[in-house]
Formats: C-alpha cells, structure tokens, sequence
C-alpha cells in the first residue's frame, strides 16, 4: 500500500476501518480521514484513530467513544445517523 501510494502522489487518502491505511498515508505525509462503523475492532481504532487526520463518527457513537481513542475535537466530524442508515 505504501509503494502504490508513493508511485501514485495521492493528495488524501479515506479508508473505512483500515488502519493499514492510515498507517502507510502517515509515513507518507498524506492526509488520511478515516470512518469507523464497528465498535469492537479496538486495535483497528486504537492504530487508525490515533493516526489519522480526520475521523469520521456518528453523533450516538462520537459522545462516549472519541476521547478513548486519542480522537481530540479538532480532528473529530460527527455526522447525524446511525451507520446502518
């Protein structure tokens, strides 16, 4: 993922759940929004949270889950909805 994203010059990268993702754009210098929709993956949120430039969570998740995860207001966008919507 590395390799590919170095040959291509990606100017952002958005993963859903990948911390492969966010782990390769931040050795990289590309900004990565990533959007997590399954509460239990702690290792996936422990790495791609902490990584990541945005994170993408819904309202209901956002209020007891960001803070834990090393996600601070300033890279955190609550959108309205559950996930399944």
């Amino acid at each position: 993922m590395r390799r590919f994203g170095k040959r291509q010059g990606f100017d952002l990268a958005l993963a859903h759940g990948s911390y492969d993702l966010a782990m390769a754009a931040r050795s990289l210098g590309i900004p990565e929004a990533n959007m997590h929709d399954y509460e239990y993956a702690s290792t996936q949120h422990q790495i791609a949270c902490r990584l990541a430039t945005r994170v993408n969570l819904s309202r209901q998740r956002a209020a007891g889950a960001a803070s834990p995860l090393g996600v601070k207001a300033d890279k955190l966008f609550q959108y309205p909805g559950l996930k399944e919507e």
